[in-house]
C-alpha cells in the first residue's frame, strides 16, 4: 500500500506536465492567431476595397454596376473587368440586345 502513494502523485505530476504543456501550446497558437489578425487588419485597412472600382451604391439593391466601366487586371493579371452601357458585366458593348430590342440571356 506504501508504494500505490508515490505512484498515484508520480501520475498526477505527469497530468499536470501535460496538461501545463498542452495549455501554453493553445495560448502560443491564440497569441500567433490575434498577432497575423492584427497584421492583416492593417495592411487591407490600407487597401481600397476592388469592387468599389467597378461599383456604386443603389438605393434599392444596395449597389450596382457603374455603366461604361473597364477595368484591366483587376483581380490578377488577365482577370479584367467590363461593364457595358447597361451596367452589365461583358465581354464587349453588346448589352445582349438584338437589333429588335429582345433581350437574350438566361
Amino acid at each position: 500500500m506504501a508504494a500505490a502513494a508515490p505512484r498515484r502523485s508520480r501520475v498526477r505530476r505527469v497530468l499536470l506536465g501535460l496538461g501545463v504543456a498542452a495549455g501554453g501550446v493553445l495560448l502560443l497558437e491564440g497569441g500567433a492567431n490575434v498577432g497575423i489578425l492584427m497584421h492583416d487588419v492593417a495592411v487591407l485597412a490600407e487597401q481600397p476595397l476592388a469592387e468599389r472600382r467597378h461599383t456604386r451604391h443603389d438605393p434599392e439593391l444596395g449597389w450596382s454596376n457603374t455603366p461604361g466601366v473597364v477595368v484591366r487586371d483587376l483581380y490578377s493579371p488577365g482577370a479584367s473587368v467590363t461593364i457595358d452601357d447597361d451596367g452589365f458585366r461583358a465581354a464587349s458593348d453588346g448589352g445582349g440586345r438584338t437589333r429588335d430590342g429582345a433581350v437574350h440571356g438566361a
